[in-house]
């Protein structure tokens, strides 16, 4: 654009289009530059699960080369439903559906500290990982019922040796007559 003001028939000149591969989103009204390698960026991979495995996995890709666009210190970074996660990490998943960024944070840096001061959301990829379509296995009235073992016979006589102590202390000192004084 003109730093002069508006071009000659009195209107700004208009930004340069987007790439019709190029699905960046942008917060505000300023278009993407025209250099933006929307295409070269590397894609995430991910894999379905199983009837074995009941998880998927996302596979992040590579941090590509960027161009800087503004002369300001920035970092990219990936966020994998809101949350930092580091290039090329592998991530174990539910099935639902997922959405991975790569962003453009735009820093400001202190004598103590430094603060993202901005972010561009550059790439944005919506990963679905299905439920795998395991078949149901039919049960029968016998295998609903609870598991019982040895070990329910041991408690049941256990149980029962404990009543018979008990009636058993409660005869004789019902026979024998202790009378006592204070």
């Amino acid at each position: 654009m003109d730093a002069g003001g508006p071009s000659p028939g009195g209107r700004a000149p208009s930004p340069p289009a987007r790439p019709a591969h190029c699905d960046v989103t942008w917060p505000h009204d300023w278009q993407a530059p025209p250099d933006l390698p929307c295409g070269k960026l590397p894609e995430p991979t991910h894999t379905q699960p199983t009837c074995e495995v009941g998880t998927g996995e996302i596979a992040v890709p590579e941090m590509p080369e960027l161009h800087r666009h503004i002369d300001f210190p920035h970092e990219h970074i990936y966020r994998l439903d809101g949350d930092e996660v580091a290039p090329e990490s592998t991530h174990t998943v539910e099935p639902g559906t997922y959405t991975l960024e790569l962003v453009e944070q735009y820093l400001h840096i202190g004598s103590h500290d430094t603060t993202v001061v901005g972010e561009l959301v550059l790439k944005t990829w919506t990963i679905e990982i299905e439920e795998p379509d395991c078949p149901v296995e039919e049960t029968t009235e016998d295998e609903e019922l609870a598991a019982t073992g040895s070990q329910t016979a041991l408690i049941a006589g256990g149980a029962l040796m404990l009543l018979a102590l008990g009636a058993g202390l409660f005869l004789v000192a019902r026979r024998r007559r202790v009378a006592f004084t204070a």
